[in-house]
């Protein structure tokens, strides 16, 4: 089965170029037809008025045959979705399914078979296929009748009273190949006709948040020295506002992807004085987001500027700068429909002189690393916001092995107070149980030793 994003490109451009190459052969035959569209195509299984299995989806089939020139070419095709004709067999552990079918490029016959096998635990795997087709009319055809065959099993749902939703299901071999798309499919189990619970393969399903971790480093005109100057860890998201269609208030928010790039940072180091030229650092932070080919760009300058960071001996970023575009997957309900697909930027402006309007974001000793588990907000401007969690920030590094002191945040400290709150709470409780009972054993053991009768 293919699970991997990179595995599914791979497969998706091997069909596309297989089809190009098609189109563009330089021979006098008829090139085939382009593809017919083939979706919402639903196989029943019925033995007698009972439904006992049921395949969902549209199917596409790359395939090689031999042509006259003792050559082979490739063919990609659909099927119709008129005039299909399902039957088959189902056993306790085996379903079949027997579909007949014109292909929707010639319309000839097609004869596609799927084997479903459940294990004894109920899981479910597609174990085999067979394709018979016709190539009657294909540029240079050797042979009208071609049959092929896919044995590597895909594993489908661990219950086989449940319907297995996936976005493609594909077999292959050698040469050839199949993927059923949108697909839903329940070979066993079925009840009243209908799909039971679903099923999401994994390769569908979202994937957990993954904490960033970029490095700005710059490297000499030798290429002999490095100097690293930023290390930033930790979870970022970007807040958008945005008024909708309704006239009501609307935020977008993205996490800046893990991997996206550091392209535009830089350390503004001096290898031959050994020291930061000028008082900035940049971290620029590059990834797309939704639909539109454009990228984003969060820009953060750090500073250890006194006139900035009100202390000369603090570094922090002083100016956020977002680069984005109106996407219609974030902004599909927004107001002035004129800016979607369009790039806006937000940034705080900041008097350089006064250091009015710099926003003194992860601030630290500069020998200090940043450290802040808990939700912070920064609001940049009126309309955008970055929050971070789980944040490691270190800037200015002197390119030492040793690790920083951190300066934890507020929040975080708050939370280790509050923590221990609790813990001291309970050890007061235990001294003063202490306490009662030796007070109580002393008093029992006065009262034995005197001459007065105990009541």
């Amino acid at each position: 089965m293919i699970h991997s994003d990179s595995t599914k490109f791979f497969f998706r451009l091997f069909l596309s170029l297989s089809v190009l190459f098609l189109h563009c052969e330089s021979d006098s035959t008829e090139s085939l037809a382009p593809i017919v569209p083939t979706t919402d195509l639903n196989y029943d299984l019925k033995i007698g008025d009972k439904v006992v299995g049921k395949v969902q989806g549209s199917v596409e089939f790359t395939v090689f045959y031999p042509t006259t020139d003792n050559s082979t070419k490739s063919a990609t095709f659909g099927l119709l979705s008129k005039d299909i004709t399902v039957n088959g067999s189902q056993t306790g552990e085996k379903t079949i399914f027997n579909i007949y079918a014109k292909d929707a490029k010639r319309q000839n016959d097609v004869e596609w078979t799927l084997t479903f096998v459940k294990s004894s635990k109920g899981d479910v795997k597609l174990s085999e296929s067979s394709l018979h087709y016709d190539t009657k009319g294909w540029p240079k055809s050797k042979s009208e009748n071609i049959t092929v065959h896919w044995t590597n099993a895909v594993q489908l749902a661990s219950s086989s009273s449940d319907a297995y939703k996936c976005s493609f299901v594909a077999m292959s071999n050698e040469h050839d190949r199949f993927a059923i798309k949108d697909a839903i499919i329940q070979p066993f189990d079925v009840k009243d006709g209908k799909f039971g619970k679903e099923t999401v393969c994994s390769q569908d399903q979202p994937l957990p948040p993954q904490a960033g971790n970029w490095t700005v480093t710059q490297v000499s005109s030798t290429g002999k020295d490095t100097y690293t100057c930023i290390i930033f860890k930790g979870f970022v998201y970007l807040s958008i506002g945005y008024a909708t269609d309704n006239d009501t208030n609307a935020t977008a928010t993205v996490l800046v992807p893990y991997n996206a790039t550091t392209e535009g940072s830089t350390c503004n180091y001096d290898f031959n004085k050994t020291y930061v030229v000028g008082t900035e650092q940049i971290l620029q932070l590059n990834f797309p987001i939704g639909t539109s080919s454009k990228i984003w760009k969060l820009i953060l300058k750090f500073t250890n500027d006194s006139v900035l960071t009100g202390n000369s001996k603090n570094v922090d970023v002083y100016q956020a700068e977002l680069d984005f575009v109106y996407d219609p997957s974030l902004f599909s309900d927004i107001g002035d429909k004129r800016l979607l697909n369009t790039a806006s930027t937000q940034t705080n402006s900041v008097n350089m002189t006064s250091g009015e309007g710099a926003l003194s974001m992860f601030i630290a000793a500069s020998d200090h690393s940043y450290r802040c588990n808990s939700n912070e907000t920064t609001n940049v401007t009126g309309i955008f916001w970055i929050k971070t969690n789980s944040l490691v920030v270190e800037a200015y590094l002197q390119n030492s092995t040793n690790p920083l002191t951190e300066h934890v945040c507020t929040a975080d400290q708050n939370q280790e107070t509050s923590d221990l709150i609790p813990i001291i709470i309970g050890a007061a409780l235990a001294a003063l149980v202490v306490v009662v009972l030796v007070a109580y054993l002393i008093g029992r053991a006065r009262a034995k030793g005197s001459n007065y009768e105990t009541i």
